[in-house]
């Protein structure tokens, strides 16, 4: 079972345990702040898993790096300081005040909670990293022994999580919260966990961030899929592929599944704009399909896998975790079309998906940048011949095309296109 360690805040007063951070702290960093000094007037340890910066350190070289906050010990906790782990593996005591997360929880009218950017983020950057409170199977009630065992803040924070289920007078239950926030334990798993603070971002059907679940640390994380911004919320996919799916479809399976409407931006779009986003979609899901049958023409699968990107781009749906089976599936058809130059390119692309997704340690990524550089040969392949018109030949053809379209419409002096174009 998960140790029962507390997910948000601080351990409390009465645990006695040392941490993994009180036996293998190798740095202390000092901080020339008035506020250290000041025991009564010590602010907030960061919650644990948050990812925060570290500033006003008077050790100059480590302001700016970023590490992950761990749950301190009490000996920490009362001096006001938190274990910091950073990118290197280095473990660090550092005070509160020096301590900047770099997303904060805020309230939203009509929504409860939210995430928000307090520090510019860029894609691949690490949001979270936890640890779950509860583990769970698909169609299981929750294990109570183990919710039990957790101590009461964890308790606390468990609880304070939304229920899309509950009915009438009766308040939260547990049931209803971990069939609301539970998450899958990996891909195609029936195992799931329930992360109290990873469960605070809310969905977005053009997410700025995805979840991924690390069995080698059993942690679940989140990491940003594109460049973020101070103040903007920071958003994640609930359902998978199915965000995928036109606006009718996702707007069903949100109600089934977690109870809301959704009002992220592609949703509250104006009449028009959802029309082309559902078309777009609407073939996207179409394409899916479409390129597994592709083995015996292979040159039309690598076509459709290149108009998914490009849709998937637009929709705002380019994740590296949800755009790395596309990636795939080019690189497979492009092996039997026995194109090397097109092997790489389609392995390049799998490999930067894999890396900013799961990470270099994740067995895919190491693979595909060997493909990129040394792609395999399949047997029954077709040699290339000098009729072949590659991938990037096609789209920079249909690119292309798309510019004369869009300069025709422009002189034209159509309003709408303009008003699209913005």
């Amino acid at each position: 079972k998960m140790p029962g360690s507390p997910i948000f805040g601080v351990a409390p007063a009465a645990a006695s345990t040392a941490t993994a951070v009180d036996l293998v702290m190798g740095i202390v960093a000092e901080s020339h702040s008035p506020l250290s000094q000041q025991p009564p007037l010590l602010p907030p340890l960061p919650l644990v898993g948050s990812i925060v910066e570290l500033q006003g350190l008077s050790r100059t070289e480590l302001n700016g790096l970023r590490g992950i906050a761990l749950s301190p010990s009490v000996a920490l906790q009362q001096r006001g300081r938190c274990g910091i782990c950073l990118d290197d593996g280095r473990q660090l005591s550092v005070g509160a005040a020096n301590l900047v997360p770099i997303v904060t929880l805020d309230g939203i009218p009509g929504k409860g909670q939210g995430a928000f950017s307090r520090l510019p983020l860029k894609a691949g950057d690490l949001v979270l990293r936890e640890r779950p409170a509860l583990l769970g199977r698909l169609g299981q009630p929750p294990d109570r022994r183990l919710f039990k065992s957790l101590s009461s803040d964890a308790q606390r924070a468990v609880m304070s999580l939304h229920d899309a289920y509950v009915g009438g007078a009766s308040g939260p239950t547990l049931e209803g919260i971990v069939l609301t926030n539970a998450l899958p334990r990996g891909a195609r798993s029936d195992e799931t966990v329930l992360c109290p603070l990873a469960s605070r971002f809310n969905h977005s059907c053009a997410p700025n961030a995805e979840y991924l679940w690390v069995e080698s640390i059993l942690a679940e994380e989140i990491r940003a899929v594109r460049d973020i911004s101070v103040g903007e919320e920071v958003c994640v996919n609930y359902f998978g592929d199915a965000v995928r799916q036109p606006s009718g479809a996702r707007r069903i399976q949100l109600q089934e599944g977690f109870r809301f409407d959704c009002r992220c931006p592609v949703c509250t779009a104006s009449g028009p704009e959802t029309a082309a986003s559902d078309e777009r979609r609407a073939r996207l899901v179409r394409l899916g399909e479409d390129i597994l049958r592709c083995r015996e023409c292979p040159e039309e699968g690598i076509a459709m896998a290149e108009e998914m990107l490009e849709i998937m781009n637009i929709e705002g749906i380019s994740g590296p975790r949800t755009v790395a089976q596309v990636c795939n599936d080019g690189f497979e058809l492009s092996l039997l079309i026995g194109d090397d130059s097109e092997s790489q390119y389609w392995a390049h692309l799998s490999y930067e998906a894999h890396r900013l997704g799961w990470g270099e340690d994740y067995p895919m990524t190491p693979l595909m940048r060997q493909y990129a550089q040394q792609p395999p040969k399949l047997q029954g392949s077709r040699p290339t011949t000098a009729s072949t018109v590659t991938g990037r030949q096609r789209q920079a053809k249909r690119r292309d095309v798309k510019e004369a379209e869009t300069k025709q419409v422009l002189e034209q002096g159509c309003d709408f296109a303009l008003t699209a174009l913005d």
